[in-house]
């Protein structure tokens, strides 16, 4: 965890003591992503830990699940056509989250390590910053010479720990070589961490990787979770 920033630490601090006066504990995710993971929570909760996921909270229609509460900067239909353009497993999905808050200076050579890659790539790029970046790409021109090769999507569409268990744990991707956190509100006094070199030799490394998922493990849990329940209130 980033050690600088206080308010992530009290917020951790809150979780903890949540879990330790709870039940059990019901993930938002499935055995078959994070085996590893589900099997030390279960150590450390007596085994009751269930992942049920992936599920959308409240959301019924496939858009809604997709936007997550969230209204898209691109239409479905437009991206998913983009995608069906190109070979299977041959675009790169570039997305820092949307917590994180990068200069403007860092997505400049983000952008241009996508460039220099000269992989077909998909690019999410946040709302943060939005008019220092649109002068930068109005100025430079990358987008038209991206154009057809990369498809940019400026705001939402659907960090150092997430990439540990890609790149260390599943194995289906690659570090860019960025070693520290940036803690919020530091960012515009930051320098550049990684260069567009660094991305593009990542982006070389990828090819081909692939992610297999089995079914199955949610529906089970969730009937486990339930009898578990059912079984806890009988005794009691």
């Amino acid at each position: 965890m980033n050690p600088g920033s206080e308010d992530f630490t009290r917020l951790h601090d809150k979780v903890k003591q949540s879990e330790e006066g709870a039940y059990g504990i019901v993930v938002n995710s499935f055995e078959e992503l994070e085996f590893e993971y589900v099997k030390e929570y279960k150590k450390v909760n007596q085994g009751r830990v269930w992942s049920i996921g992936p599920v959308s909270l409240s959301n019924k229609t496939d858009l809604d699940k997709a936007q997550r509460g969230n209204v898209a900067s691109i239409d479905e239909n437009k991206c998913l056509n983009w995608l069906g353009s190109w070979p299977q497993s041959s675009v790169v999905y570039a997305c820092l989250g949307s917590l994180s808050q990068v200069t403007t200076l860092q997505l400049v050579e983000l952008g241009l390590g996508l460039e220099a890659s000269n992989q077909p790539f998909v690019w999410v790029i946040s709302r943060n910053k939005i008019d220092e970046w649109e002068k930068w790409l109005l100025e430079d021109g990358f987008e038209e010479r991206i154009k057809g090769r990369g498809l940019l999507i400026h705001g939402w569409a659907p960090q150092f720990y997430n990439e540990k268990f890609i790149v260390q744990v599943l194995k289906i991707g690659v570090s860019v070589g960025a070693k520290v956190a940036i803690p919020p509100g530091e960012q515009e006094i930051s320098k550049v961490l990684v260069k567009r070199v660094e991305f593009k030799e990542a982006i070389d490394k990828l090819w081909p990787r692939r992610l297999q998922k089995k079914g199955g493990s949610s529906y089970l849990n969730i009937t486990l979770l339930i009898e578990d329940i059912r079984s806890c209130k009988a005794n009691n």
